[in-house]
């Protein structure tokens, strides 16, 4: 068996609206137990997790276990990779541990059913690969920026259902969410049998303006969808080109 890699703790504590600082203890107790004593590297803006990934591999870390929500992740993934959206150092891993409030990578790894998984995963040698989209879009200086993100999608008989479209909040606004749109529309474009659908937020009037202007119509609601509130979810579909 190798050796653990070397171990940096990225925490959100402003996740969830602060509900992360709130669970902290009990995650640092959770992953305590499986990686040893850590000093955790607490985020103090947006972006912060960006910087503090790449200074933790340039410290010698390997395992980057990022504790915050999506956009935590997104931040400390960006950190990890140059330019190309390579891996600045070929061993490094990227551990999420769910503490936001969608968390729909850790959904789809399976760890909110599950948060233990989430722990484990974070002290394994088994790793996974996902595919990663290029988007190019305004900083938060307001110059233009690359960045690399993922979408969470399911592919069905008759339609890709988008899980979550997950842009931290600084970077809201500047056109990452419709280039990560725009790039799955390009890779699925020649699937004609399937059409695109997706949830939001009845509430979220800015990113329903963003799917309808992007062609999604809406077709019904699912009541209470959200598990931090209850929610309803807005139904939203788009016909195949």
């Amino acid at each position: 068996m190798a050796p653990p890699l070397p171990v940096a703790v990225i925490v959100n504590p402003a996740a969830h609206k602060g509900g992360a600082a709130k669970r902290w203890s009990a995650i640092e107790a959770e992953l305590s137990a499986r990686l040893g004593p850590f000093k955790p590297r607490v985020t103090q803006a947006p972006g912060h997790a960006t910087e503090l990934a790449r200074g933790a591999l340039a410290e010698g870390a390997r395992r980057i276990v990022a504790v915050g929500g999506d956009g935590t992740v997104n931040e400390a993934l960006n950190g990890l990779l140059d330019s190309s959206g390579r891996l600045t150092v070929a061993d490094a891993v990227l551990c999420p541990v769910p503490a936001g409030t969608a968390n729909e990578l850790c959904r789809a790894l399976g760890y909110l059913a599950d948060p233990r998984r989430a722990y484990d995963a974070a002290a394994s040698d088994t790793t996974r690969a996902i595919d990663l989209l290029h988007v190019r879009c305004a900083g938060l200086d307001g110059r233009p920026v690359e960045r690399f993100g993922y979408l969470i999608v399911s592919r069905y008989v008759d339609a890709w259902h988008v899980m979550n479209v997950a842009v931290d909040p600084a970077w809201r606004g500047r056109g990452v969410a419709r280039a990560l749109l725009d790039k799955l529309f390009e890779l699925t474009g020649d699937d004609v049998e399937r059409g695109y659908t997706l949830e939001v937020r009845v509430s979220n009037h800015i990113a329903i303006h963003l799917y309808e202007s992007l062609g999604f119509v809406a077709t019904g609601v699912r009541r209470g969808y959200y598990t931090d509130n209850r929610e309803d979810a807005l139904i939203m579909w788009r016909d195949p080109e």
